[in-house]
C-alpha cells in the first residue's frame, strides 16, 4: 500500500506540476528550494496552450517528421538524429503544466509522427507503432525529469543537464526504441537489433542536442547572449563551422578542426552555441554521407555503419560541449552575481562610511561647541572672578605693611599667573579670534604667542586673501592642525632653530605646510608600530582632516627635520556652506 501511495503521489506531482513534501525527503526538499531560488531568478516562463499553439504544434511536428523521414529514405530509413521527440518534450516543458496540455501535446505529437511515417511510405501499422513508441518515450523522459525535479527553468544548469543526458541517452530511450525496432523489423523483415542499433542513438542524440537548444532560446538566458548586437560574430562562427565541415568532406584531416570550431561557439554563445554548432555539424555530415558527396569520412562500406560512426562522434561531441557550455554559463552567472553583490557591498560600505564620517563630524562640531562654552566659562566667569580678586588685593595692599604685605604680593602674583594660565587655556579651547577677527589673524596671533613661549622663530605666511571665507568647520580644522603641528614640534623636534607655517591655495585645494629643522624621525619605524602614529598626535590630525575630506602627508628623515602637508579640497558646495 505504501509503494502504491508513493507511486500515486509521484504521478500526481508529475501531472499537476507539484512536488511531494514528506518528512523523509527533507534533504531533497532543501535541494529543491535552492534550485527553486535559482529557477525563480532565471525565470520559469511557461506559455499558455492557445488555439494558435494547437494549430502550430501539429504542423511543426508533422513537417519535421516528414522532412527527416523523406531524407532518411535515401539511407533506408537510417537517420543520424531524430529531432521530433525533442520538439514534443520541449513543448511539454515550456507550456503550462496541466493534464489537458500534456495529453493534447502527446496525442498531437504521436499522430503527427504516425502520419509523417505513413506519408513517407511506412505502413500504417508501423507508423502507428512508431508514433506510440515515441510518445511513450517522451512521456517516460518527462516523468523521470519531474521525479528528479528538472524542468525548463533548470534544465540548462550543469547538474540538471548531466541528469537529463543520462535519462535521455540511456534509461528512457532504450526500452521504447527496442519496441519500435521490433515493430519495424517485423514489418520489413530486418533483424530488430540492427534497427535498434541505429534508432536508439538517433533518438538519444535528438533529445540531448535539440531539447537544450529549444529550452535555451525560449528562456531569459537567450537575451543574455545579446544576439541582436552580435549577428556578425554569430554569422562568422556559423560560417566557420559550415566551412570546416564542408572542407572535411574533401580533405579528411580537416575534420579535427570541427572540435575547435564547436568549442569557439561554446565559449562565445554558451549552450546555444554548442547545440547549434553540434546540430549543424550533424546535418551537414549526414547530408554528405547519405548523398555520397566527397571522400568518405568513414572507411566502412555500409552506409548504415557510416551513419553509426557519425552518431558516435556526435555523442562524444555532445558529452563534452554541452556540459562545458552549462559550466561556462553558470560561471558567467556566478561572476555576474558576484559583481552585483560586490557593487551592493561597495554601496553599503560607502553608505556606512559616510554615516560614520557624518557621526564623527557631528561629534567634532559638538566638541567645538563644548570647547567654546568652556572657553567662555573660563574667560567670563572664572577669569572675571579672578580679576575681581586681584583688584580687591590691590585695594588691600595700601592697608597692610610688613611681612603680611610681602605675602599679599606673592599671592597676587600667583593669581596673576593663574589668570594668564586660564586665558591661555580658554584661548586653546576656542580662540575667540576665529569668530571675531577671522582665521588668518587668529593663526597669526597663535603662531606669535607660540613663538614667544617656546623661544623659536616661526615664519608664518598665508597668501590666500579668501582664507577667512572658508566654512567654519574647515577653519576650525585648519586651526587645530596648526595647533597640533606646533605642539608636536615642542614635544618631539628637540628645539629646532627654524619653524615655518605656510597656508595657500593650489588650484581648488587649500594646503597647510608645517615644517621644522629639528631631529626628524623614521616614518617607516613609527608606522610599523602598533597604533601607527599614536604618540605623535598625527592620528588626531588625520582623523580631523578625514571628516572634511582632507588628507595628511608626512615627510621626515632623521636629522633633517619634518614637514607636514595637510590638503583640503574646496568644492563649490563646501565653499558656499
Amino acid at each position: 500500500m505504501l509503494k502504491t501511495k508513493v507511486l500515486s503521489d509521484t504521478l500526481s506531482a508529475f501531472v499537476d506540476g507539484r512536488q511531494r513534501t514528506e518528512p523523509a525527503q527533507l534533504s531533497l526538499q532543501m535541494d529543491g528550494d535552492r534550485q527553486s531560488a535559482v529557477s525563480s531568478k532565471a525565470g520559469d516562463h511557461r506559455f499558455p496552450l492557445t488555439p494558435a499553439a494547437y494549430l502550430t504544434l501539429p504542423i511543426v511536428f508533422l513537417v519535421v517528421s516528414i522532412l527527416i523521414l523523406d531524407f532518411s529514405r535515401l539511407s533506408h530509413y537510417v537517420v543520424a538524429i531524430w529531432p521530433t521527440n525533442a520538439l514534443i518534450l520541449a513543448a511539454l516543458l515550456r507550456y503550462e503544466r496541466c493534464l489537458r496540455n500534456y495529453a493534447s501535446i502527446l496525442v498531437v505529437g504521436g499522430c503527427a509522427i504516425a502520419l509523417g511515417a505513413m506519408t513517407s511510405g511506412v505502413t500504417p501499422i508501423s507508423g502507428i507503432i512508431l508514433g506510440a513508441s515515441d510518445v511513450f518515450e517522451v512521456g517516460v523522459v518527462l516523468m523521470l525529469l519531474a521525479v528528479c525535479r528538472i524542468d525548463a527553468s533548470n534544465l540548462t544548469q550543469f547538474r540538471s543537464l548531466l541528469v537529463f543526458i543520462t535519462i535521455a541517452g540511456t534509461v528512457a530511450t532504450i526500452g521504447s526504441d527496442a519496441v519500435a525496432a521490433m515493430a519495424v523489423g517485423s514489418t520489413y523483415v530486418i533483424p530488430w537489433r540492427l534497427v535498434w542499433m541505429h534508432l536508439y542513438p538517433a533518438h538519444a542524440l535528438g533529445l540531448i542536442i535539440v531539447t537544450p537548444l529549444l529550452i535555451s532560446v525560449t528562456s531569459p538566458e537567450w537575451y543574455s547572449t545579446q544576439l541582436k548586437h552580435r549577428l556578425t560574430e554569430a554569422g562568422c562562427i556559423l560560417a566557420l563551422v559550415v566551412t570546416i565541415c564542408t572542407c572535411a568532406v574533401y580533405f579528411r584531416p580537416i575534420i579535427f578542426m570541427v572540435v575547435p570550431a564547436i568549442l569557439l561557439a561554446t565559449l562565445r554563445f554558451g549552450l546555444v552555441g554548442a547545440t547549434v554548432a553540434t546540430l549543424l555539424t550533424s546535418l551537414i555530415a549526414s547530408a554528405f554521407i547519405v548523398t555520397g558527396i566527397g571522400d568518405p569520412l568513414f572507411l566502412q562500406t555500409q552506409l548504415a555503419e557510416r551513419i553509426l560512426g557519425l552518431q558516435i562522434i556526435l555523442a562524444f561531441t555532445s558529452l563534452w560541449s554541452l556540459p562545458t557550455a552549462a559550466l561556462l554559463s553558470e560561471r558567467d552567472q556566478l561572476l555576474g552575481d558576484l559583481s552585483v553583490a560586490n557593487s551592493q557591498l561597495k554601496v553599503e560600505s560607502e553608505r556606512k562610511t559616510n554615516l560614520v564620517i557624518g557621526l564623527r563630524r557631528h561629534l567634532s562640531i559638538a566638541e567645538e561647541k563644548e570647547r567654546l562654552r568652556l572657553s567662555y566659562e573660563l574667560h567670563d566667569q572664572a577669569g572675571q572672578g579672578l580679576i575681581a580678586a586681584i583688584l580687591e588685593m590691590n585695594a588691600i595692599d595700601a592697608l597692610i605693611a610688613g611681612p603680611a604685605h610681602e605675602r599679599l604680593n606673592v599671592v597676587r602674583k600667583r593669581m596673576e599667573e593663574l589668570g594668564k594660565t586660564l586665558h591661555r587655556i580658554a584661548w586653546e579651547l576656542r580662540p575667540p579670534a576665529i569668530d571675531e577677527l577671522g582665521l588668518k589673524k587668529a593663526l597669526a596671533s597663535y603662531v606669535a604667542d607660540w613663538s614667544e613661549q617656546c623661544g623659536t622663530e616661526v615664519d608664518f605666511h598665508c597668501d590666500d586673501p579668501n582664507i577667512d571665507d572658508v566654512p567654519s568647520e574647515i577653519g576650525t580644522t585648519v586651526y587645530r592642525v596648526v595647533q597640533e603641528g606646533l605642539t608636536n614640534i615642542v614635544k618631539h623636534a628637540q628645539q629646532p632653530s627654524a619653524v615655518s607655517v605656510v597656508i595657500g591655495h593650489v588650484g581648488t585645494t587649500l594646503q597647510v605646510i608645517i615644517e621644522d629643522n629639528g631631529c626628524g624621525f623614521d616614518i617607516g619605524a613609527i608606522t610599523a608600530k602598533s597604533g601607527g602614529y599614536q604618540g605623535l598626535g598625527l592620528d588626531g590630525m588625520r582623523e580631523r582632516l578625514l571628516l572634511i575630506g582632507g588628507t595628511l602627508e608626512i615627510e621626515s628623515t632623521p636629522g633633517t627635520g619634518t614637514a607636514l602637508f595637510a590638503r583640503i579640497v574646496l568644492d563649490a558646495q563646501r565653499s558656499a556652506a
